[in-house]
């Protein structure tokens, strides 16, 4: 019965799995009950991916919870797609019911196995299962998700574990001014620690500029810009949470600006208002009409013109 429920109520949430992102990202799907099997190897082809996730639905997982048999599979992949070579990866395990003695120690086993090998070891608890023994399993309680209300609350957990750059603040900065960036996004609690969290900054593939961020919470993190000497150019931003042993690619991006301040602006304005007086033949701060006079500061008119306010932003050229 738990089965069936599980196999329905994961097939609706596996319908909506994100799959969109950076195509240096690669995804591996394992079943386990008794034995383990391996439904999608390790693959970036997003059209397989989802083609894996059709399968999902149509398999309904029966016997014992040997989460040890999910793990070795995923380690089989990983050894076979790294070559032997340590690279960072994520392991997602998840559960809905209790793993009994033997299969706990030996779960304990490999997922220290996985973890020598460069995984990230998360663990989600759907309805039935131990809190310690996931707790247990895990890299550490960050890495445990407990979903209470089944499968269908496993979309907030989705995007708590995994990492994304969604915006930047300011997308515009001015050229020449130092200037620190804003960036948010999804799963930057995931990282182990704040000393191997990296910003880079990618003009082109020869200027890369890599920043630490200063201060980081669970969906932003803040992080000195790099030195922009000219209006137009443009960044991409990325971000690793190992050092720079992987990073998350994004489509967000920051844009250089002339910018003049306040106080240029004044002077500029006053420079406009001086050159018509002289032209028109008026007496600079003096207006006169019908008969009558009626002093104005320059000053005065600059600032009913051209409020102070943030610095305005001109194109090329602009501003005297």
């Amino acid at each position: 019965m738990r089965e069936r429920r599980g196999r329905r109520e994961w097939g609706e949430e596996a319908k909506n799995f994100p799959v969109e992102g950076s195509s240096d990202i690669r995804m591996c799907f394992i079943t386990y009950s008794t034995d383990g099997q391996t439904v999608l190897p390790l693959t970036s082809d997003k059209n397989r991916i989802k083609h894996g996730l059709d399968q999902l639905q149509k398999i309904v997982p029966e016997g014992h919870t040997f989460m040890q048999a999910g793990f070795r599979k995923a380690i089989q992949q990983i050894e076979t797609f790294n070559s032997g070579n340590k690279v960072p990866s994520m392991i997602i395990a998840m559960t809905d019911g209790e793993l009994v003695a033997h299969a706990f120690q030996d779960t304990l086993r490999e997922a220290q196995k996985a973890r020598k090998l460069g995984a990230n070891v998360y663990t989600v608890g759907v309805a039935g299962y131990k809190l310690d023994q996931i707790t247990a399993i895990a890299d550490s309680p960050e890495h445990v998700f407990a979903v209470e209300n089944g499968f269908k609350a496993m979309r907030n957990t989705v995007d708590a574990v995994c990492l994304d750059v969604t915006s930047v603040e300011p997308p515009t900065v001015c050229v020449g001014e130092p200037y620190h960036v804003v960036v948010h996004g999804n799963g930057f609690q995931n990282l182990k620690k704040q000393d191997e969290v990296i910003c880079r900054f990618i003009f082109n593939e020869s200027t890369i500029v890599d920043e630490k961020p200063t201060s980081i919470d669970s969906h932003s993190m803040n992080c000195p810009g790099p030195k922009l000497e000219k209006p137009g150019e443009e960044y991409f931003i990325e971000v690793s949470l190992n050092n720079g042993k992987t990073f998350f690619k994004s489509n967000v991006s920051v844009t250089s600006s002339t910018c003049v301040s306040t106080r240029m602006g004044l002077q500029t304005c006053m420079r406009t208002v001086q050159s018509l007086c002289t032209r028109r033949r008026y007496t600079l701060g003096r207006t006169e009409r019908a008969g009558s006079s009626q002093a104005v500061s320059p000053r005065k008119q600059c600032v009913q013109q051209a409020p102070e306010a943030a610095p305005t932003r001109l194109p090329d050229g602009a501003g005297g």
